[in-house]
């Protein structure tokens, strides 16, 4: 059998077209800068991508954190229905919104005697037995009361459902005031009215009987009101014995109340009348017109 003759690959010709497989630590940037430059680049991209995840978690974990102080928060202060069904979420209703903003202040209550002296029913905005007003009836009660009424338009997002339709009622009566507001009493307004009228029960002076049913409404509206409110202003004896504590000096006393100036103002800019027509049907007029005889300022602010 012929021997096929053998053939080397010389050493220097294969060393010169492959790189070494394996290099030392001292000298591997040196051998293989194209691997070593894959290797960092997969290195770098994967630190970045951990980074960015630590730093999604992070701000979620701070959103969750933040969101469950404010609804503790929220739950805490705003939401003391001990056997209630259920806790408003707010301290307001939807429905302020419909007016201006009405901040709190600190005031002292003081004793104005023009109001302890007056009937309000012998003032222009009281008397609803359909007598046209008499412009020139006045008392201290009519500066902050001028009527029962607002102009609010509804607002099922408000939580304002339909009240008096006013176009309807000016259209029906002869009038031409086109309006998409209808008429609302804020309870504030109620709440004087009711006050008025028992005022006027308990004066010597009146001229008109006792009306019951009305009284016993009205200081039945006055409790719901007071009881609401809450308030919690300590008040201390006047000149205090050890057999006489009963007096109590309310006046001079700091409590915490809606300030008066700008909620009358939001009143007033909304204030809606009601008038007579010949067949006693009510036409409503716009009342914003109106204002006091004087600046009312029932509370001292401090």
């Amino acid at each position: 059998m012929e021997k096929l003759p053998s053939y080397t690959i010389p050493a220097s010709r294969w060393r010169s077209k492959y790189a070494e497989l394996t290099q030392s630590a001292d000298n591997e940037h040196d051998v293989c800068p194209t691997c070593s430059h894959v290797q960092n680049r997969a290195h770098s991209s994967s630190t970045r991508s951990w980074l960015a995840l630590w730093t999604i978690a992070t701000v979620l974990f701070g959103v969750l954190v933040v969101s469950i102080l404010l609804l503790a928060r929220q739950y805490t202060f705003n939401c003391s229905c001990v056997g209630e069904s259920s806790c408003p979420s707010s301290t307001s209703l939807l429905s302020d919104q419909a007016f201006p903003h009405i901040p709190l202040r600190r005031v002292v209550w003081k004793v104005e005697q023009e109001f302890v002296d007056a009937d309000p029913i012998d003032g222009q905005h009281w008397g609803n037995a359909g007598d046209e007003p008499d412009p020139t009836a006045w008392t201290a009660w009519d500066d902050i009361y001028d009527g029962s009424w607002v102009l609010v338009e509804p607002d099922e997002t408000l939580d304002i459902p339909p009240g008096v339709p006013i176009q309807n009622f000016s259209v029906e009566g002869g009038g031409s005031w086109r309006t998409p507001k209808h008429g609302y009493s804020p309870s504030i307004n109620h709440q004087i009215h009711c006050l008025g009228w028992i005022k006027h029960y308990l004066m010597p002076s009146r001229t008109q009987d006792i009306d019951y049913e009305h009284a016993g409404h009205c200081v039945e509206y006055i409790r719901h009101a007071i009881m609401c409110q809450g308030d919690l202003t300590l008040e201390k004896p006047e000149n205090p014995t050890r057999w006489h504590v009963e007096s109590i000096a309310y006046d001079e006393t700091v409590h915490v109340c809606r300030d008066w100036t700008a909620l009358s103002s939001a009143l007033r800019a909304t204030s809606l009348g009601f008038e007579y027509a010949d067949d006693r049907s009510l036409i409503p007029f716009d009342n914003s017109d109106w204002q006091p005889w004087r600046p009312v300022v029932p509370f001292e602010a401090i």
